[in-house]
């Protein structure tokens, strides 16, 4: 947590504090207020519209900046979905949350030293189900299948 809390970008979610209840073996995050749905809870039809031909636009334009401000920390998100960003459609803006299970990696050789099997499958890079070990750059692929996902309407496995 103390790493993601530092993370300050206008396309990354804010974390403020992170409080544990023993008794209820509860975690409370507290986290910047954006009131808007993810990619993937869209409902109106205007807001449909606006997903339809804004969304991608802005899905391409902001989340690998934020992306690259998180891996220029050394963070790997592990989880890039269309849940996981929200989308403000009428200031068109994103912001990506849930790093609950992102990881801070290290530079050594290839930089391949993130081993665990994990994320949402229909997202996932190849080279996590390979085995072997990954770096920050599986991202990138989440990010690419959550776009294709925007445009086509299923994920790059369902086509």
């Amino acid at each position: 947590f103390l790493n993601i809390k530092k993370l300050r970008n206008q396309y990354i979610i804010k974390y403020h504090a992170l409080y544990f209840d023993l008794r209820k073996v509860l975690a409370h995050v507290v986290m910047e207020y954006f009131p808007y749905p993810n990619l993937s809870e869209i409902k109106t039809l205007a807001e449909e519209v606006i997903v339809a031909t804004a969304g991608p636009q802005v899905h391409l334009r902001q989340t690998p900046v934020g992306l690259a401000f998180v891996h220029e920390r050394n963070i790997c998100h592990r989880d890039i979905k269309p849940e996981n960003v929200l989308f403000d459609a009428t200031n068109r803006r994103i912001k990506i949350i849930d790093f609950g299970i992102s990881k801070k990696f290290y530079q050594r050789g290839a930089r391949r030293d993130m081993l665990t099997i994990i994320g949402t499958s229909l997202y996932l890079a190849p080279e996590i189900l390979l085995g072997g070990g990954y770096d920050e750059r599986v991202d990138l692929w989440s990010f690419g299948a959550t776009l294709f996902s925007m445009i086509a309407g299923v994920t790059p496995f369902e086509s």
